[in-house]
């Protein structure tokens, strides 16, 4: 499935709820478009390791140089809404720039603007970077060689007896609610009945860590104290999103699933200096884990929609008051 159909795809996918989780007023704004999801340039650049490494046929770089920062993404939305009047006045809206219209506008008679802009509109399907895209990329990817066990997971031909997905569009329901994902990789493996879950995850922290049981809750968050990656793995509930996939997998492939032995992985790579990767694999516990909570966060869903009521969190405040024991 392509992007924009997946996107417009009316299903509830782990990113929402995540955004449900902070703010259901915010979940509700940008289900209904009425805002955009914002997106960083972090989790730009990880889309762009992600292109390179799991769909290299769809990556082809150009050797021209993307200007950057405020400029290059000004140019981006430029192109993308016509490359006229009209455009330059949405670009100069959406990009942030704060310098006046006319000075912005002034670039676009520049000599190597001119020549990036007729690139752009020959080069159709091709990737433009900058510079220091063009390094990040290239090292993370070395880093990745580096790990056998990941370079092998990633990178490596499968033979006849694997079946392979890369950024599969899935869906199922799960209590009524229709889910929708697109896992990193998922591998079949045949041979050995296996089904791999393998996440790529890009990050400026160290991938290689320690963790250490500090208590026994039975809240792993607050059981498990870790360095490294593994602040970032619970942060941003990677262990939900994985169970979440796992859960998609387990719908979407299940003449496999019940008979074949299930493993799910992340690698994680340094992007800022080191660019190690480190290959992860996630436990039962922690999916387990992940799962009690997404199911928590599509009750909340639910009750939200009986009640048609997205101002504030309905389970866990009362009409928008926090009791603070």
């Amino acid at each position: 499935m392509l992007g924009v159909e997946y996107h417009n795809d009316f299903g509830i996918s782990n990113s929402d709820l995540g955004l449900l989780k902070e703010s259901p007023w915010m979940f509700r704004q940008v289900k209904d478009r009425k805002v955009e999801r914002i997106t960083a340039d972090y989790l730009a650049l990880g889309t762009l390791i992600h292109l390179a490494v799991l769909q290299p046929d769809l990556f082809s770089v150009a050797d021209i140089e993307k200007p950057s920062g405020l400029l290059g993404k000004f140019l981006d939305l430029y192109v993308e809404a016509g490359s006229n009047a009209e455009a330059a006045k949405y670009a100069y809206e959406k990009s942030g720039y704060k310098l006046p219209f006319k000075t912005v506008m002034k670039k676009l008679e520049e000599n190597d603007i001119i020549e990036y802009l007729e690139f752009i509109k020959t080069s159709a399907g091709k990737v433009v970077l900058t510079r220091n895209q063009k390094y990040v990329i290239d090292n993370a990817q070395r880093g990745i060689e580096r790990n056998p066990e990941a370079s092998k997971m990633l990178f490596d031909k499968v033979s006849d007896s694997y079946d392979e997905f890369n950024e599969q569009s899935l869906f199922g329901v799960l209590d009524g609610v229709r889910l929708k994902g697109q896992p990193d990789r998922v591998v079949i493996d045949h041979t050995n009945k296996k089904i791999l879950l393998i996440d790529l995850k890009s990050t400026s922290s160290a991938p290689y860590f320690r963790i250490t049981k500090v208590h026994n809750t039975g809240n792993l968050l607050i059981d498990y104290y870790g360095t490294g990656f593994f602040g970032s793995f619970k942060s941003y509930a990677y262990y939900r999103q994985l169970a979440y996939y796992k859960t998609l997998v387990a719908e979407n492939f299940k003449q496999y699933f019940d008979k074949y032995t299930f493993e799910c992985y992340i690698a994680a790579v340094n992007t800022t200096s080191s660019f190690d990767c480190a290959l992860i694999k996630v436990s039962d516990t922690w999916l387990n884990f992940g799962r009690t909570e997404f199911e928590e966060l599509l009750f909340s869903y639910k009750e939200h929609q009986k009640e048609n009521q997205w101002e504030y969190p309905i389970i866990h405040s009362q009409k928008g008051v926090i009791n603070l024991l």
